[in-house]
């Protein structure tokens, strides 16, 4: 667990305590108050569980090489979250740890996780296959309603991959184009930039030197600050990022907080780190 309020001079205290904490969680977790010596409450134990959880799944792979999973410790996190689970408690923090495991049990190159110890976990795995379920149902829903609309939810700009998760999250074309081709954008930028594709459709008959009216777009890209990377509008869009932690496939990043250009950003810094590891381990080979 990170304390925030902590100050720098004090890190180097809450790290000597660490086996402390963790003595105190696995008290107040599995025993009784040391003060009063009474029953926990559930609330509490529930709590402590979840953070004993984390605690072992930021040690899940080892500090010499973090391409080798610390398997025990991942093994730890998730019997932690199974005894949670079992007292009727979900966390976001137990729904990752069961859902990464799960992924790392099909991955080919780490045999270890798919020990006969991992299928115990049975209230982490109902937990894991309920949200699964969840999310399923909300995808097939979303997916039904883009299909009746897919101009008005997906960013009109090739390879942008912004999706709005309600049509007011995109601006669509002020135009005179036909509404079953009016494109929707999730940034004047990206309207701008497509806009010589979408004139042929808008203003057919528009001189070559014709813009759509939108405003002119930074002359260069340039590193955000945060300001610029952060909106207020309350318009929520997604986008698929790759899986940097399951190894493959793609995972949901959706926010109102940030802007559209830095969640590509964020995206398409995740694809380089993806690619120079995959570098790094062919010269390795």
């Amino acid at each position: 667990m990170n304390f925030a309020f902590l100050s720098d001079k004090h890190l180097h205290t809450l790290e000597k305590n660490e086996d402390s904490a963790m003595a105190w969680w696995m008290q107040i977790a599995f025993e009784t108050s040391p003060e009063t010596n009474a029953p926990i409450p559930r609330g509490i134990r529930v709590r402590a569980l979840s953070c004993l959880a984390n605690s072992q799944w930021e040690l899940k792979v080892t500090e010499d090489d973090p391409d080798t999973w610390n398997i025990d410790s991942v093994h730890r996190a998730g019997v932690f979250a199974d005894d949670c689970a079992a007292l009727g408690f979900v966390s976001a923090i137990m729904l990752h740890i069961g859902m990464k495991i799960r992924e790392l049990r099909a991955l080919p190159h780490v045999p270890e996780a798919r020990h006969p110890r991992f299928t115990k976990l049975e209230y982490l795995w109902e937990i894991v296959e309920t949200r699964n379920q969840e999310m399923a149902r909300e995808k097939q829903k979303r997916d039904q309603t883009v299909v009746k609309a897919p101009n008005a939810y997906v960013c009109a700009l090739k390879g942008c991959g912004i999706e709005g998760t309600r049509k007011s999250a995109l601006l669509r074309c002020a135009g005179k184009c036909p509404a079953d081709v009016k494109p929707s954008y999730c940034s004047k930028e990206c309207q701008k930039a497509d806009w010589k594709k979408h004139k042929l459709i808008c203003k057919p008959n528009a001189a070559a030197k014709d813009k759509p009216h939108v405003a002119d777009a930074p002359a260069a890209k340039t590193k955000m600050t945060i300001g610029e990377s952060i909106r207020t509008d309350g318009k929520e869009v997604r986008i698929e990022m790759p899986d940097i932690i399951g190894g493959s496939g793609t995972i949901p990043l959706v926010s109102k907080t940030m802007t559209p250009e830095f969640m590509k950003d964020v995206r398409d810094e995740v694809e380089k780190l993806l690619v120079t590891d995959a570098d790094k381990r062919s010269e390795a080979n």
